[in-house]
């Protein structure tokens, strides 16, 4: 990939990049539509958070009840953490050992 160079002024909107955003679009977006992404957003974050917990669990080949005590979890946020529950895992105990 060829590099760029460029100058930019702090002063000078010009010589400001233009970027990849849709600045239209974006003032046009409601609390509504942000609303709803977050949730899409969250929804994800919560899948990812239970894909990685399991992935981690089974290569270390331990039961939930092993891992839980592993990572001092109490084994129904884990539970809930395997099913992307991620909200009810927030509550203490949740440090690392």
């Amino acid at each position: 990939m060829k590099s760029v160079r460029m100058t930019i002024d702090p002063n000078d909107p010009v010589s400001r990049a233009s970027g990849r955003i849709d600045t239209v679009r974006v003032d046009a977006t409601t609390e509504k539509e942000i609303a709803a992404q977050q949730r899409v957003d969250e929804a994800e974050a919560r899948k990812d958070a239970a894909r990685y917990a399991r992935r981690v669990r089974k290569r270390l080949g331990l039961s939930q009840n092993e891992f839980s005590k592993r990572i001092v979890f109490q084994k129904y946020n884990y539970t809930a953490l395997s099913v992307g529950d991620i909200l009810s895992v927030l509550s203490p105990p949740y440090s690392l050992v």
